[in-house]
C-alpha cells in the first residue's frame, strides 16, 4: 500500500504509568506490523531520559542536533563576593568557595539570583538540554529519538521537539501515522507525550503497582479527553490479572488485548528485533497480532 498524501495524520501513544511492563515490546511490534502492511509510520521515542525503542528496532542515525531549551546562571567579573546569590538560590545551585560558583546540573534557570545580585553580575546563558536524533529503523521507516543531558530538567520540552519532528517527517513524506513510545510513569514527559494525541494505549501487567500506575495514567487521559484502551502484558504471570480485568470491565475501560508471559520476548529484544518479527509463531507474537487487528478496528481507517 502506498502512503496517502493529504490524509489526516494520526498519533498513537503507548504509555504505561509504570516502568518495566513491556511498553516498548508493544510499541516495536505495532510499528513493525503497521509498516509491514504499508501503513506509513514514523516512530517517536518520547522516553528522553532513557530511550530504548531504537534498541528494539535497530536504528541508523542520519541527523543529530543539540537542542537549547534551558538557561543557566553565569556569574561575571563584576561580582563583589557578597554571597547574596548563594543565600537566595532555592535549589542550592550556587556555592561559595573563594567566589560564588554555579553548579550547572542543579541550576533551574529561575533568575532569582539575577534579582538578588546588587551589582548585576549574573546573567542567564542558553544551555543545551539534550540531543535530537533522526534516523531510520532496520525496516526502513523513519525514527525520531532524543537523549536528555544529565542533570537537565526540561524533559517535557524535549518530548515536544521529538513529537514535532516526527509529525514534520510524517507530513513531508506523506505518511499517515506517528507511533509514540512514551515514558513510564505520569511525570512531565508523559504529559507532554499525551497532549493532543489521537489515541493512548496503556500497557500494564498483573501486579498491584502496575494497576495503580495504569489507573493514574487513565485519569490523565480522561482529563485530556484522549481515547484510551488497555493491553495486559504477561497476563498469566499471576492470578491478579483476572482481578485487573474485572476492575477494568467495571470501570468501562476497554481491554484491547492480553499477552502471555513468553521468554521469546526476551530473546527478540536480545537480538534487537520485535518479537512479531523474530518469533512470529510464539504465544506472545500471536497475541500481539490480535492486538494489532483490534487496534486497527478502534483507531485505524
Amino acid at each position: 500500500m502506498s502512503h496517502t498524501i493529504g490524509m489526516k495524520k494520526k498519533e498513537i501513544t503507548i504509555i504505561s504509568g509504570k516502568g518495566g511492563v513491556g511498553k516498548t515490546t508493544v510499541s516495536s511490534s505495532l510499528l513493525y506490523l503497521m509498516n509491514r502492511d504499508g501503513l506509513g509510520v514514523v516512530a517517536a521515542d518520547a522516553d528522553v531520559d532513557t530511550p530504548s525503542l531504537h534498541l528494539a528496532m535497530g536504528f541508523r542515525p542520519i541527523e543529530e542536533r543539540n537542542l537549547t531549551l534551558s538557561s543557566k546562571a553565569k556569574i561575571g567579573n563584576k561580582c563583589i563576593l557578597c554571597g547574596r546569590c548563594v543565600e537566595k538560590c532555592p535549589f542550592g545551585a550556587i556555592v561559595m568557595n573563594e567566589r560564588p560558583r554555579v553548579i550547572p546540573y542543579m541550576c533551574d534557570g529561575c533568575s532569582i539570583c539575577l534579582k538578588a545580585c546588587p551589582v548585576g553580575a549574573i546573567s542567564l546563558e542558553p544551555a543545551v538540554a539534550g540531543k535530537l536524533v533522526v534516523g531510520e529503523s532496520r525496516y526502513g521507516f523513519p525514527m525520531v529519538t532524543a537523549q536528555l543531558n544529565v542533570g537537565e530538567h526540561n524533559s517535557g520540552l524535549l518530548v515536544n521537539e521529538v513529537r514535532k519532528k516526527a509529525l514534520e517527517i510524517c507530513n513531508s513524506t506523506g505518511r499517515e501515522f506517528v507511533v509514540t513510545d512514551g515514558a513510564p510513569g505520569i511525570g512531565c514527559p508523559v504529559i507532554a507525550s499525551l497532549s493532543a494525541t489521537d489515541y493512548a494505549l496503556v500497557v500494564t501487567e498483573p501486579t498491584p503497582e502496575a494497576l495503580q500506575g495504569a489507573e493514574r495514567i487513565l485519569e490523565i487521559t480522561t482529563h485530556f479527553g484522549v481515547p484510551a484502551g488497555v493491553v495486559l502484558n504477561k497476563h498469566d504471570m499471576s492470578d491478579f490479572g483476572e482481578e485487573m480485568l474485572r476492575k477494568f470491565e467495571s470501570s468501562k475501560i476497554e481491554v484491547l488485548g492480553k499477552i502471555p508471559l513468553d521468554f521469546s520476548v526476551v530473546e527478540s529484544l536480545s537480538n534487537a528485533e520485535p518479537v512479531v518479527a523474530y518469533r512470529p509463531d510464539s504465544p506472545a507474537a500471536r497475541s500481539l497480532f490480535d492486538l494489532y487487528e483490534r487496534l486497527r478496528e478502534v483507531v485505524l481507517p
